[in-house]
């Protein structure tokens, strides 16, 4: 069973729509890349 400090949930609360981001804790760059993916998924 994993450590649960291997794991991170992150709320993005933008003007238009909000972005729940949960998963392994990654760097800032895998972050945002996550980011535009989820957004593209949500907005389409």
């Amino acid at each position: 069973m994993s450590n649960q400090r291997d794991y991170m949930i992150i709320e993005l609360d933008g003007y238009f729509h909000q972005v729940l981001l949960a998963g392994k804790k990654c760097s800032k760059q895998e972050l945002q890349q996550k980011y535009r993916e989820t957004k593209e998924y949500v907005v389409k």
